[in-house]
């Protein structure tokens, strides 16, 4: 399953598919928002994967509270720890929510891991725990601007001892706060995308009935939008740089560098899912390809879609990250054959279409010219005709 809204960008991303523990996303070629299955256990792991935040739970205030401890749901409030949060699910957390936990409270927090993961469909039987990735990212990130290690966020070994009787819930039984989540999970999706395709109807040749088709599978691009999940996790960073006196991490941001084989002609912005790269007029007539740090996900679909692989992301190892930054600039010029304005290059004089053009008619000029030599020496008696001049292209 995709999300269509942004899988087209992300080349076929389906980082919420993978992420669900007991498979109740189903793929739709035809459907824009994700369609959980009854399995769905409302854990909101697919919430926490989705690169673009197009997913997310609303209605649930408690994140602003200041925890040290953060517990599951299936843990009963009397077997709580004291200045604990109650969340769905600890692998629901992603880590902007654990950077803004750290926040509020000073330290930590610290996901108290009482061994239910691995009866629990939630869990999904994994080695490894749920929260582990933003675990990770949230750790890295806070190490990075200066956190002592004894105060990041980590896991915390607790009895189970009066939470043995907490049964993560029949995934058969569709609750209300369950129906809950899938109608916001829907909703929000919904509002994402920005539109709705309308059903069509089908006039059935032997009984003259009519009856509703799916929609039809190909949707319109979207348009490049932030990231509301890498907006949320700068956020986090920034306030907590802000209200304790700390470095912005470096890892947070991304570098881009285009080689001298670039082109312009702008796949790589087209295919942004962020917006991150862009086109911008600059003062002359050029234009330039910019890009913006702050919005870049670090996906990788500039660097794959480019033709002649021109581009390279890395980590960026400077605090040149608050302004967008010119990669390239490219001079208008109009080209000598159709008379198109196009982004120069060096000395070009040729707009990319004319320039394929011209290189293929010299590519099938110079092969009839061999076919023709060979033919010659096969038989020097009866000599072939000379193939036909190509417009505009010298044989020689």
């Amino acid at each position: 399953m995709t999300c269509t809204t942004f899988s087209i960008r992300l080349d076929g991303c389906d980082a919420c598919v993978r992420v669900c523990p007991v498979q109740a996303l189903r793929p739709s070629s035809t459907d824009p928002v994700p369609e959980p299955a009854e399995g769905c256990t409302g854990c909101g792991r697919c919430v926490a994967a989705c690169p673009m935040g197009a997913l997310s739970l609303t209605g649930d205030e408690s994140e602003a509270l200041p925890a040290t401890h953060l517990e599951c749901e299936q843990v009963p409030p009397s077997a709580c720890l004291p200045r604990s949060r109650v969340v769905p699910c600890l692998g629901g957390l992603d880590g902007a929510a654990l950077i803004q936990a750290h926040r509020l409270a000073g330290e930590g927090p610290r996901l108290v891991d009482r061994g239910l993961c691995a009866r629990c469909p939630s869990g999904g039987g994994a080695d490894i725990h749920p929260s582990g990735a933003a675990l990770d990212q949230a750790r890295h990130l806070l190490e990075a601007m200066g956190v002592p290690p004894a105060r990041l966020p980590r896991l915390e070994p607790a009895s189970a001892s009066g939470a043995l009787g907490a049964t993560a819930r029949d995934p058969a039984i569709p609750d209300a706060s369950r129906r809950a989540f899938l109608g916001r999970l829907g909703l929000e999706a919904g509002r994402w995308l920005g539109h709705t395709v309308p059903a069509m109807s089908v006039v059935s040749s032997a009984t003259g009935t009519t009856s509703p088709t799916p929609p039809p599978a190909l949707a319109p691009v979207p348009p490049p939008r932030p990231s509301t999940a890498r907006l949320r996790l700068l956020n986090a960073c920034l306030e907590l740089a802000r209200q304790q006196g700390l470095p912005m991490p470096h890892g947070l941001f991304s570098a881009m560098e285009v080689g001298d084989d670039c082109r312009g002609h702008g796949v790589c912005r087209s295919v942004c899912p962020t917006g991150a790269l862009f086109r911008r007029r600059e003062e002359g007539g050029s234009t330039a390809l910019v890009f913006d740090p702050c919005h870049c996900i670090g996906c990788g679909a500039c660097e794959r879609a480019c033709p002649e692989q021109a581009l390279r992301i890395e980590a960026r190892r400077d605090d040149d990250w608050r302004s967008p930054e010119v990669l390239r600039e490219f001079g208008s010029r109009t080209c000598r054959r159709c008379g198109s304005p196009f982004q120069a290059h060096g000395d070009e004089s040729e707009c990319a279409p004319c320039a394929r053009s011209q290189a293929f008619a010299r590519s099938l000029s110079r092969q009839m010219a061999e076919r023709e030599d060979s033919a010659r020496i096969a038989d020097p008696c009866h000599p072939p005709e000379a193939a036909p001049d190509v417009p505009g292209v010298s044989r020689a």
